[in-house]
């Protein structure tokens, strides 16, 4: 508002006296800047523009509309006549809604900058339109009030719609790229088959063998290139980072498009190694990125659709979007993004996700239809409506489903805690590993070591591991429902097909369908172990590489075979449930998901009628796996080994026991910024210290808060040189307000150049070397880019409630004041971790 009306009264007020109420010049404070105190006027319109902004939103009767409805020819009288008018028509407005007469501060982002955006287009159009009369300034006043931002409700109309066209553009990209990155890998391991020995009769020998060995560490290492060369961050399965970054963490470079491309080249090559790699962590992380970027679509004039909050709610819509893409399970996105995504849950983010997902599916099957009728698929498009649900041959008019009686519940119970020791084996392995590359693994050439070992490794086993006699063995195809395609015959006479082999060298997700739905003579006991250790032990070495890599598929894949074995011991078994009962035990030992993996795998099998048991093991391989090591997650626990300060919904016991206040937990090694700042200053802060927001203080005001100001923000402004040569000359603490007004001002940044520019890309070094000589003797005026009303924290408040406001609106730090609103200390997400 200050600015507003300085700009406002710039044409005819710059002759006004320049003095205080009661006749004394405006005085200055020996500070490193040398900031003068604000005039009395201005300060109470700041003051009044801060208690004013109390919802959370763009406040209708906000006192910075008002001021920009004033004439400049009306002068300095009117407009605090007409902003005390304001001011009192808005208490008498709280005293009939029963309100108090003390408004509140803004939790909002997009409002409290000053109107960096569009402000000085703003205050001139405003200016002609209210130099018509004073009535039209009332008018136009009161149109704000009950409209909004200039549009009302046909503003709001608009919002609206564009919202919902960006989540259904989340969901059909997501689609897309889901598809692309699902089909591409399909053909390029199906280009593969006639090189590898996958087709008719095949007689095991070392050329054979080389070549398989070299066609896999060849796409190992494509696979390799773009993560260890472009973005390490995009390593691994990717739902650690969207958890963290849904939780409100920011990961430098994980939610870029350029890291989720490098995800998706990387899964393609990978997928055609003999490496076990899944696709669904890795489209999760693509659907979520997607998300978090796509409102930069938005046009300008709707900033409350770019805000980091809403950025942060369609982040999760992209995650639910993502688990679609990878499952065809819109229900089950939904439930996944609620419970291991989003750190506060509404019903119009659930009505966003339950969009974004069915339009995925819905454009997956248009995707399959094209596919089927234009390149000529081998799978008819009836079988392809769920992931899990059979393969060509499977789902015949005899086929029966997978059954189970009343008694077989308590076996459940143990297939569930075996569940619970797989996974809580493989998180407690996974830990040892993770620290080990992490303190040894680092270097490029390394990487490249490791990942043609592992992919070496892997074509080794799944070659020679089927010409073993006592572990494979050859079967009649007539055993078997699928189609002869889906069978390798290997070493084995025609109409035969060797066990070890089929499940070893066909593509996951076809050996977990002939697992699910097979009769029990169609893999005998000890190959379904082999194979299921196999992959076990792969899928432990490779997860953590720098590859993109999933661990859904996989663990299903383990679970599912190990599970089948189980059910062969007694005969009175279907194996087919036990199968499908120990995938969904192993994965939810290694995940911990309790409510939504359920969902998933009922939409994925479509067998409704197991809904119990899949309860059952859920929960028993939940309790089982958190109980043998004391460890949480998979995800969770790389969140810790990274020290990613992750917030639970509950907060620590300790701040309920002790009954820990703000002060017992806040950094006191505070550093602030002023409102009118030294570039040369702003680089020392800068180079160092790494903090992501500043508190910013007004020194003609005690040191007060005056607001706060993110790291991002200042590299924008520096780098676009939206600096001043306003170098206060100060004579006896007194200046002249005619020579101020001649000095030259810097260009001011709009909100799009400072937050679509990517500023935080650019790299301190690069930014230093952008000023020279003299140039960092400028300065830089901070008030016109700070953040109003930020969310601050008394000293005495308590540290619990401290961390519900970090949980639920995804903070990064906390201001924590005193009782003469001065900064004393800040919280920040490793204090309430630690």
């Amino acid at each position: 508002a200050r600015i507003a009306a300085t700009k406002m009264t710039e044409d005819g007020a710059n002759d006004r006296p320049c003095e205080n109420d009661d006749g004394t010049p405006p005085s200055c404070i020996e500070a490193p800047n040398r900031v003068c105190k604000l005039r009395k006027e201005d300060s109470s319109m700041q003051s009044k523009a801060q208690i004013d902004d109390n919802t959370g939103k763009v406040s209708r009767d906000h006192p910075q509309h008002a001021s920009s409805q004033v004439s400049s020819s009306d002068g300095p009288e009117r407009l605090g006549n007409f902003l005390n008018y304001v001011k009192q028509s808005r208490l008498r407005h709280r005293k009939v809604k029963g309100h108090g007469p003390i408004d509140t501060v803004s939790y909002e982002r997009y409002d409290t900058e000053l109107w960096n955006e569009r402000k000085a287009q703003i205050v001139a159009r405003e200016r002609e339109r209210t130099r018509q009369s004073s009535s039209s300034t009332r008018k136009i006043c009161f149109a704000n009030m009950k409209g909004g931002r200039g549009g009302g409700s046909a503003h709001q109309r608009q919002c609206q719609i564009w919202l919902r066209l960006t989540v259904f553009g989340i969901g059909f990209a997501t689609s897309c790229i889901g598809y692309f990155s699902i089909y591409t890998s399909e053909k390029l391991a199906e280009s593969l088959v006639p090189y590898l020995g996958l087709n008719g009769e095949f007689q095991p020998n070392l050329l054979s063998y080389a070549r398989y060995v070299g066609f896999s560490v060849l796409f190992a290492l494509l696979a390799l290139l773009p993560i260890a060369l472009i973005r390490p961050v995009a390593a691994g399965s990717g739902i650690a980072e969207a958890k963290a970054v849904l939780n409100g963490i920011k990961i430098p470079c994980c939610t870029e498009l350029a890291s989720a491309a490098c995800k998706a080249v990387s899964l393609i090559f990978a997928e055609a190694t003999a490496l076990p790699i899944g696709l669904e962590g890795p489209l999760i992380f693509i659907g979520m990125s997607i998300g978090e970027n796509f409102n930069r679509l938005v046009p300008r004039k709707f900033p409350e659709l770019r805000s980091w909050r809403q950025k942060r709610d369609l982040a999760a819509v992209g995650t639910a979007a993502g688990v679609a893409a990878a499952f065809l399970s819109p229900i089950g996105g939904i439930l996944f993004a609620a419970e291991e995504g989003a750190s506060f849950v509404s019903t119009k983010m659930l009505w966003q996700c339950f969009a974004a997902g069915i339009t995925v599916v819905i454009f997956e099957y248009l995707w399959l239809v094209i596919a089927e009728d234009l390149i000529g698929g081998k799978r008819p498009f009836a079988f392809q409506l769920a992931r899990f649900s059979g393969i060509s041959g499977q789902n015949t008019d005899v086929f029966q489903p997978p059954s189970f009686a009343f008694y077989e519940y308590f076996v459940m119970i143990c297939v569930g805690a075996v569940g619970g020791i797989i996974g809580a084996c493989f998180v407690e392995a996974s830990k040892r590993l993770t620290q080990f590359r992490m303190k040894y693994i680092q270097t490029f050439r390394r990487k490249v070591v490791e990942m043609t070992f592992l992919a070496a490794l892997a074509a080794t086993l799944l070659f020679w591991l089927p010409t073993l006699p006592n572990v494979s063995k050859c079967h009649s195809v007539d055993l078997v429902q699928a189609d002869d395609e889906f069978l390798v015959q290997f070493n084995c006479a025609n109409d035969e097909y060797n066990d070890l082999a089929t499940l070893l060298r066909t593509p996951l997700s076809v050996s977990i369908n002939l697992l699910f739905y097979e009769s029990s003579e169609a893999f005998s006991a000890i190959s379904c172990v082999f194979a299921g250790l196999t992959i076990f032990l792969l899928l432990l070495l490779t997860f953590g590489c720098s590859t993109a890599i999933g661990i859904f598929i996989p663990l299903l894949y383990v679970g599912a075979a190990i599970g089948r074995a189980f059910g062969l011991v007694y005969k009175e078994f279907d194996v087919r449930t036990y199968a499908i009962l120990g995938a969904t035990a192993s994965l939810n030992g290694v995940v911990r998901v309790l409510i939504s993996l359920p969902a998933i795998m009922m939409e994925t099998t479509t067998i409704s009628s197991f809904v119990s048991p899949l309860m059952i093991v859920c929960l028993v391989s939940r309790y089982v796996g958190n109980g043998m090591f004391r460890s949480e997650g998979i995800y969770d626990e790389i969140l810790k080994i990274r020290e990613i300060p992750f917030l639970e919904e509950e907060p620590p016991k300790v701040t309920k026991r002790l009954v820990l206040r703000a002060r017992d937990v806040m950094s006191i090694d505070l550093v602030h910024l002023q409102l009118r700042m030294q570039v040369a200053v702003i680089f020392e802060i800068l180079q160092e210290y790494n903090h992501l927001d500043f508190p910013v203080t007004d020194p003609s005001k005690g040191g007060q808060l005056a607001g706060s100001i993110s790291r991002a923000t200042l590299k924008a402004i520096l780098w676009k040189k939206a600096v001043s040569d306003c170098r206060i000359a100060v004579s006896d603490c007194r200046i002249e307000c005619a020579e101020r007004s001649v000095l030259p001002e810097g260009p001011e940044l709009s909100y799009d150049e400072i937050e679509f520019d990517r500023p935080e890309n650019i790299s301190d070094a690069d930014l230093f070397k952008h000023y020279e000589g003299e140039e960092r003797l400028l300065y830089v005026s901070l008030d016109k880019y700070i953040t109003l009303s930020p969310i601050t924290f008394e000293e005495d408040g308590s540290a619990e409630r401290a961390f519900e406001l970090f949980r639920t609106l995804g903070l990064r730090q906390l201001i924590v004041i005193d009782s003469d609103k001065r900064p004393i200390g800040v919280v920040t997400r490793f204090d309430l971790k630690a």
